[in-house]
C-alpha cells in the first residue's frame, strides 16, 4: 500500500514522511521560561523583580555578611534586606580580600536555596483548539505532525532543539499533549541549568539527556580591591621578616665590628700610641652606622613602595567584559516557539491529503467496506487481485479484468460510497 485515506484520522497516528514541499516555517506562539521565576512558570513580563536574583561570589574565606555556605556567598539585590552598614562591611571586605575571590556572578535566588534542583516544567499543547498560521484550522490531522508543526526550544545562547509533538508519550486529556521538561541545576563556581524533555521518545518516566539544553551564561560580574591592601595582605609577613632581619643583622654587625675595633685599638695603642686606638674605635662606630643605614634604607624602600601602591588604581578582578545582555533583555532562560507552515501551504497540503490520503508504505489488505468519509483513495504498488467464483462471475473475472483492476489500484483510485456523490468531497476541501 502506497497511499490511503485513513479510516480513522486519529491525532499522531499517521506520521510517515510525505516528501512534499511545505514552504518556510513561521512562529505562531512563543512562551518563555525564566530561570529567575521561583515557580518556573512562563511569564510575559520582563525583566523580573530584582528580589528574584542574587549576587554571588565564590571565595576562599568566609564573608562577614550575607549568606555563606561551602565558600559560596550570596546577597539579594533587594536593598531592604541589608542595611548600609552591611554594605559598608561588605565593601571593606572586597577592598582587603579581593584577591581571595575566585568568581562572581548573578544567579536566580532559588538556585542558592536548593543548590541542586530537579523539577518539572509543563508546557501543555491543546490540539483541539490549535491553529496554524493566520488561525488556519487543518482538516487533516497529519498537519499537526512534524514537519508541518513542531516545538522549537531555544536556550538564548545560539543552541536550539526541535521537538516533535508526536514523540511525547502522555496526554493530559484527550487532544492535549502533556509536554513535560525536567529542569536540573548545579550551583557552584560555574552555575549551570539543564532542560531536558520528559516522557519523550518512549523513555517512560525518564529524561532524554541527549536532547538537553544547558544555560550557563549567568552574568559574570567584576569587583575591585585596594592595590595596597591586596599587596599588604599578601606580603606583610615577609615584609616584617625582612625588616627585623636587617635590623638584627645591623646590630649584630655593629657590635661585632665595635668589638673587633676595640681589640684593634688596644693593640694599636700598645704599638703606636693613642692614634691606633682612635682609628680602631672609629672603625667600629663606622661599621655599626653602616649596618643601621642599610636597615633604615630597607625600611624606607618598603615605605616608598607602600606609598606608591596607595596611589595606584584599584585592582579589578573577575570578568570585565559585557555579559549582561540576556539579563537586561529578560532572556536568562529558555524560549519555546511553536512553529507551523504558512497558511497557503497548509491549505494546499490539506486538499492534497483530502484527495490522495496519507502515505502508508506497508503491506496490507485493501478494505473497501469502510468508507467513513463517503469515499476512499487507494494507491498500491504491485497490487495482488484474487479471483473468486462465489458471488461473482463463474470461473473468475472476465478476460483482462484482473489486469485492468491492478492497473487502476497501482495508478491510484478513489472509491465512492454513493454513486450520486462521485467527486464531491464536501467540507473536506478548502477554498
Amino acid at each position: 500500500m502506497v497511499r490511503e485515506t485513513p479510516d480513522n484520522d486519529y491525532l499522531f497516528e499517521n506520521t510517515q514522511p510525505e516528501g512534499l514541499e511545505y514552504g518556510p516555517m513561521v512562529t505562531v506562539d512563543t512562551k518563555y521560561l525564566s530561570l529567575g521565576d521561583k515557580s518556573l512558570n512562563p511569564i510575559p513580563i520582563w525583566p523580573l523583580p530584582l528580589s528574584d536574583w542574587v549576587l554571588c561570589y565564590y571565595h576562599t574565606e568566609a564573608v562577614p555578611t550575607g549568606t555563606n555556605v561551602d565558600n559560596m556567598y550570596w546577597m539579594p539585590f533587594d536593598t531592604s534586606i541589608f542595611t548600609l552598614t552591611d554594605y559598608a562591611t561588605l565593601r571593606d571586605f572586597f577592598e582587603h580580600n579581593g584577591h581571595k575571590i575566585i568568581a562572581g556572578y548573578i544567579v536566580p535566588r532559588w538556585m542558592t536555596i536548593d543548590r541542586v534542583r530537579n523539577q518539572q516544567y509543563e508546557l501543555n499543547q491543546d490540539f483541539n483548539t490549535m491553529v496554524l498560521e493566520l488561525n488556519y484550522k487543518p482538516k487533516n490531522k497529519k498537519l499537526y505532525c512534524y514537519p508541518y508543526t513542531f516545538l522549537e526550544v531555544d536556550n538564548n545562547l545560539g543552541q536550539t532543539q526541535i521537538l516533535r509533538w508526536e514523540n511525547w508519550d502522555t496526554y493530559k486529556s484527550p487532544g492535549i499533549r502533556d509536554c513535560v521538561f525536567s529542569i536540573s541545576s548545579s550551583f557552584g563556581m560555574i552555575p549551570e541549568v539543564s532542560l531536558m524533555p520528559w516522557n519523550y521518545l518512549g523513555n517512560g518516566s525518564t529524561i532524554t539527556g541527549s536532547l538537553q539544553l544547558t544555560y550557563s551564561d549567568f552574568p559574570q560580574v567584576p569587583w575591585t580591591s585596594d592595590a595596597f591592601n591586596t599587596w599588604y595582605d599578601s606580603n606583610i609577613s615577609q615584609y616584617r621578616l625582612n625588616i627585623n632581619t636587617a635590623k638584627a643583622n645591623a646590630w649584630v654587625g655593629g657590635i661585632t665590628s665595635m668589638a673587633g675595633s676595640a681589640a684593634g685599638a688596644a693593640v694599636g695603642a700598645a704599638s703606636s700610641g693613642g692614634s691606633g686606638a682612635v682609628s680602631g674605635g672609629s672603625g667600629g662606630i663606622s661599621g655599626a652606622a653602616s649596618g643601621l643605614i642599610n636597615a633604615i634604607s630597607l625600611d624606607y624602600s618598603y615605605s616608598a613602595l607602600s606609598e606608591d601602591l596607595t596611589r595606584t588604581a584599584d585592582s579589578v578582578g573577575g570578568n570585565i567584559t559585557s555579559s549582561m545582555f540576556n539579563y537586561v533583555q529578560g532572556r536568562m532562560g529558555y524560549t519555546f516557539r511553536i512553529k507551523t507552515i504558512k497558511r497557503e501551504y497548509a491549505k494546499r497540503l490539506d486538499n492534497f491529503f483530502t484527495r490522495f490520503g496519507y502515505r502508508v508504505g506497508t503491506l496490507k489488505k485493501i478494505d473497501l467496506k469502510t468508507l467513513p468519509r463517503g469515499y476512499k483513495y487507494i494507491e498500491t504498488q504491485g497490487a495482488n487481485v484474487l479471483e473468486i467464483s462465489q458471488n461473482g462471475w463463474p470461473g473468475g473475472f472476465p478476460v483482462g479484468a484482473v489486469a485492468v483492476i491492478k492497473k487502476a489500484f497501482d495508478s491510484g483510485i478513489t472509491i465512492w460510497k454513493d454513486p450520486n456523490k462521485v467527486g464531491d468531497y464536501g467540507d473536506w476541501l478548502v477554498d
